[in-house]
């Protein structure tokens, strides 16, 4: 929510001033509104339970860590020998506590945009937004069945210690290799393995996408993408392919469930009028 404060003003500059300056006009009903962010935000949550759930029983049932040896092997082709690992262990412990801050702001872009676009939209248009997000997931997981890699950090010697990111990746190797070793799972948490493909290369992509209409918007988050991607290699969350097929994800999941039309800040009903004669994509696992 305050992420999506903050981009409104930047987005609609000119509206943001009326509104402070002039009482509304039109009492408009909160409901449409409050439906068109409840219904994909439900559909968010109970897929990202769908989610948690297979990820750690493909865990269970793959995972051995081959599969990052070859990972970590194209990357050091891609990187003229070098490795992220490699690369990580020259970043300063100030550095990787601003660039944790840059990866978990990830998320509240992508909650600011479902926001923006379930207001001024409608609900037919946040809903393809989830849906789009959604099936990337889905993909994603299809992929952790095919190459069951974790994450460059599962085959490094550093001690990550003193951020946040580090503490977490020392337990998902604890787990991993419980898993791998006992072949059983105990309890689904809120735990996420996948290494390729990036959704935090994924979804940003998608959401500079359904926002692309307000250029100002999509510059500010673009901008933004310019030090995220960087973070979340230097932090070791990710392999370099890993961020190629990120973005293959997203413009196959843009393809599969984006909007046919473009609605540039058109009101609920407009919105919902013309989003409501196109046909949605089911995506199912």
């Amino acid at each position: 929510m305050i992420a999506a404060t903050v981009l409104y003003p930047i987005g609609f500059p000119t509206e943001f001033w009326r509104s402070l300056t002039a009482a509304s006009r039109a009492k408009e009903s909160p409901r449409n509104a409050l439906m068109a962010l409840f219904v994909p935000s439900a559909y968010f949550f109970l897929m990202f339970i769908l989610v948690f759930s297979y990820n750690d029983v493909i865990a269970v049932l793959r995972f051995n860590g081959s599969a990052d040896v070859t990972l970590n092997r194209i990357d050091s082709w891609i990187l003229g020998g070098e490795t992220v690992s490699a690369l990580a262990h020259h970043v300063p412990l100030l550095t990787s506590k601003i660039m944790e801050g840059i990866y978990f702001l990830m998320f509240s872009q992508i909650g600011a945009c479902l926001i923006l676009l379930a207001l001024r939209c409608g609900r037919d248009m946040s809903m393809r937004f989830i849906a789009t997000i959604a099936t990337a997931y889905y993909f994603a997981l299809v992929l952790f069945y095919l190459v069951p890699a974790t994450g460059p950090y599962y085959l490094s010697a550093m001690a990550h210690d003193g951020n946040y990111i580090g503490l977490g990746q020392r337990a998902f190797v604890q787990m991993l290799n419980s898993m791998r070793d006992r072949h059983s799972l105990q309890i689904i948490g809120t735990d996420y393995f996948v290494a390729l493909p990036c959704l935090h290369v994924t979804q940003p992509i998608i959401a500079i996408w359904f926002v692309r209409k307000w250029r100002t918007i999509a510059i500010v988050l673009s901008a933004y993408c310019l030090a995220l991607f960087p973070s979340i290699v230097l932090l070791e969350q990710h392999y370099v392919v890993d961020l190629i097929g990120g973005a293959i994800v997203a413009v196959i999941a843009i393809a599969m469930v984006s909007p046919r039309v473009d609605v540039q800040g058109a009101p609920n009903g407009r919105a919902s009028e013309i989003m409501a004669a196109l046909p949605v994509p089911a995506t199912r696992l």
